[in-house]
């Protein structure tokens, strides 16, 4: 492989320094003079009719400057595809639904007009489970509509029943994966300021210009004279995609003439964003005695709250992703997303993949069982292969599953755990994962990202581009590309990411596209740069061919003409000053996918297997994860430093949704775990041993051979989990959260079937 200068190293994050020291800033740190501070008035009711809204005493109030509801707002649509809103007009939906906004001088006077405001409710029935919203005297969740089932969708590929009827061996599974919230650091938050008709919001956000379209759109204003500023942010997760804080503040700047901040509540937060989607799943696999799968039979139930805004979009995601991994000659899929009156659900790292992995990894272990096969033997005996086209239609360029699964065993002791030294309590288990580098979505909608480069006459090199950094390393990656192109030091490269008056346009940062995607784009601009610099600096110097190296021009000779700080103010100067400005735009060989799902949404697909040996005390119900192995193919890996960190965060957070968090809600709609205390995030001291390894492909498709790995982490730790409990214990775990009253009656249930066996 070539001996890359920066590519393939440990360079140091380009944003460590400001967020170690205090002096990066995050949302709501920013502070203007005269600003007013923004509350919102939720809903307490899942489910109500809204009699009467009476402002006028939080109108009277001292200090008072503004109080908004729906009938103020220009635009009240939500930000989603289906019915919807900002602020709730004629119902409440969930407990949490929005209903009025304040602005005053302090948040204390804020907090006092809320409770000043009348609000009238006719309480009405709700539906608040998956398994009760399609059926016939269920109530209706979501005013204006005829029934709870907002998608429906089935897609077939090959002879399903025929392969059906020729398998020797069939197994059925269904599993349950809850609600489970984004947990970043950072609530949302927003500050706008309005002067001269040009409003200006200091925010965060994944999708910068999708957001801009947003703000003009609901506060009445022409899109160019609308700025957002990007800060600092304190993760995402999928969390901050789809949000009203910087429309709230915006609107409220415009009709108050004062900047206006509002940060929301961390309880907030739990009723009111937007969760990953509830999902139960049925799989059943057909196979031959040989253990070669036939086809596959999946059925998703999904939950995309009180109305939609990007919960089927999820679903579509879960319905068609996790079977890449494999090579199955047919399947069926069935997908139902429904309406309940809980708060709409969204994204959230790994997009669908967690929910479906879940289902399909846990049932090829059963399969294994009944075949009476190693369950990593089944997996390899199947697994696709490069250069194929799975059963969806995705081109598989690259692929090191194979290699993965063997180096996941040797990681994790498979061998001594399962095979020569077995006891009650004690196992491991495995799981395989597939993700896409980046996908042919947005709107509008479009597969590729551009990047601006500017070299100035003192020698600093600037990238612009219009996607988002909150936490991941994107900086970081995006100046490594420009210093490997020139041989320069990363921390000499300055990114800046989403500032919308800057930077060119970009659909959003999802589905773990930057690395793959837009680090393509900055190559390219990288190409145009140098061209244009070399170009130059031939008609200067009079000599032949010329290359940029180590931060040198050099001649085909390799002697050293000038720094390449020199020949930028040698080209700025010829050009009358003005800085060298290269666009890179890489559009991918992706396609828009069918109405059956079918197609290759994405350029490229990172794979992975992840390993779980645990612990369970039969006596207690606990699960003692001991170790999670995650090993990955995401290309080649740029910054190995940066990309363990993201196998650390991702198994971490799945670690969590595996064995303790869950955001339930009683038959009220109240959630049973509404703070940090009750919902349990792991911890440190929770956290078990996680090992990350890479096995290094050369996709053709990304920069220097890279695919991403953003999401991968998280997607298969939750069925590894599952899959060791059930090689330590024979006991099947479906029910995520795997709680210690969850396994104590799961034991309890195998100990009755192995009775009525007897």
């Amino acid at each position: 492989m070539k001996d890359y200068h920066v590519i393939g190293k440990n360079i140091k994050r380009v944003d460590a320094v400001e967020k170690v020291n205090g002096t990066a800033r995050y949302c709501d740190d920013i502070s203007f003079r005269n600003m007013l501070h923004a509350k919102m008035l939720h809903s307490p009711y899942a489910h109500a009719r809204i009699i009467k809204i009476d402002t006028s005493s939080a109108e009277r109030f001292p200090g008072v400057h503004a109080v908004i509801t729906a009938k103020d707002l220009p635009e009240n649509s939500n930000l989603g595809e289906e019915k919807g809103w900002m602020l709730a007009e004629e119902e409440v939906c969930y407990i949490g639904d929005p209903v009025a906004v304040v602005a005053a001088e302090s948040l204390e006077i804020a907090d006092k007009a809320l409770k000043l405001i009348e609000i009238e409710y006719q309480q009405l029935p709700s539906v608040m489970y998956l398994e009760d919203a399609l059926k016939e005297d269920a109530p209706l969740a979501c005013p204006g509509t005829t029934t709870n089932l907002l998608m429906d969708a089935h897609a077939v590929r090959g002879e399903v029943e025929q392969d059906f009827s020729r398998a020797d061996v069939f197994v059925s599974h269904t599993v349950h994966f809850p609600h489970i919230l984004q947990g970043y650091l950072e609530p949302n938050s927003a500050t706008a300021v309005y002067v001269n008709g040009e409003l200006t919001v200091h925010c965060g956000s994944q999708a910068w210009h999708r957001l801009k379209k947003d703000v003009a759109k609901r506060c009445g204003l022409p899109e160019n004279k609308v700025i957002l500023r990007p800060m600092t942010m304190g993760g995402a997760f999928g969390g901050k995609s789809e949000q009203i804080t910087a429309i709230i503040a915006g609107f409220l700047a415009m009709k108050t003439n004062r900047p206006v901040k509002f940060t929301r509540s961390r309880e907030e937060e739990f009723y009111d964003s937007h969760p990953t989607v509830e999902m139960i799943v049925k799989v059943t696999i057909a196979a031959d005695k040989e253990g070669h799968f036939l086809s596959r039979k999946t059925e998703y139930l999904g939950d995309v709250g009180a109305y939609g805004v990007a919960g089927t979009w999820v679903l579509g995601v879960a319905s068609y992703r996790a079977d890449t991994s494999y090579k199955f000659n047919s399947v069926e899929v069935w997908t139902k997303g429904v309406r309940l009156n809980r708060t709409p659900t969204a994204a959230y790292r790994g997009y669908g993949n967690q929910q479906a992995h879940f289902a399909l990894e846990t049932t090829i272990d059963h399969l294994a069982k009944k075949l009476d096969m190693d369950p990593s033997e089944l997996r390899l005996k199947n697994y696709i292969s490069p250069n194929t086209i799975s059963i969806h239609g995705y081109h598989i360029s690259s692929c090191g599953l194979k290699e993965c699964m063997e180096r996941a065993k040797e990681l994790v002791g498979w061998q001594q755990i399962r095979e020569t030294d077995p006891r009650y309590g004690r196992g491991a288990g495995c799981a395989t994962l597939v993700h896409a580098a980046g996908s042919r979505a947005g709107d509008p909608e479009f597969p590729g990202d551009s990047a601006l480069l500017q070299c100035d006459m003192d020698g600093k090199l600037t990238v612009w581009v219009g996607e988002a950094e909150f936490g991941q390393g994107a900086k970081t990656i995006m100046a490594q590309v420009v210093a490997e192109e020139f041989g320069i030091d990363a921390n000499d490269v300055y990114v800046s990411m989403g500032d919308t008056q800057h930077s060119p346009f970009a659909t959003g940062t999802h589905g773990s596209k930057l690395t793959t995607i837009l680090a393509n784009a900055v190559l390219f601009a990288c190409d145009n740069a140098k061209k244009i610099i070399l170009d130059d600096i031939t008609l200067i110097t009079g000599s032949g061919r010329l290359d940029v190296e180590k931060g040198n021009i050099v001649n085909c000779h390799g002697d050293v003409l000038m720094p390449l700080s020199e020949a930028l103010r040698h080209v700025c100067l010829k050009r009358s000053g003005a800085p060298i400005i290269a666009i890179g735009e890489y559009r991918p060989a992706a396609v828009l996918l069918d109405g059956t799902g079918y197609g290759n949404l994405a350029p490229t697909y990172p794979f992975g297997v992840q390993a779980a040996e645990v612990e369970v005390d039969e006596n207690t119900g606990r699960i003692w994860v001991k170790k999670i192995v995650s090993v990955h193919d995401s290309g080649k890996i740029i910054n190995p430093q940066m990309a363990a960190g993201e196998v650390y965060g991702g198994v971490l957070q799945a670690f969590g949704f595996s064995v303790m968090e869950h955001l339930g809600a009683d038959e009220q709609g109240l959630l049973y775990g509404g703070t940090m205390l009750e919902y349990k995030i792991p911890t440190m001291l929770d956290a078990p041993e996680i090992v990350a390894d890479f096995i290094e492909t050369q996709d053709p498709h990304g920069p220097y051979g890279a695919k991403s790995l953003g999401e991968p982490p998280i997607v298969s730790v939750l069925a590894a989990i599952s899959n060791a409990v059930f090689n330590a214990t024979g006991m099947t775990l479906n029910d995520a959260p795997f709680t210690p009253q969850k396994v104590l009656n799961a034991i309890k249930q195998k100990r009755i079937k192995e009775g009525a066996d007897s």
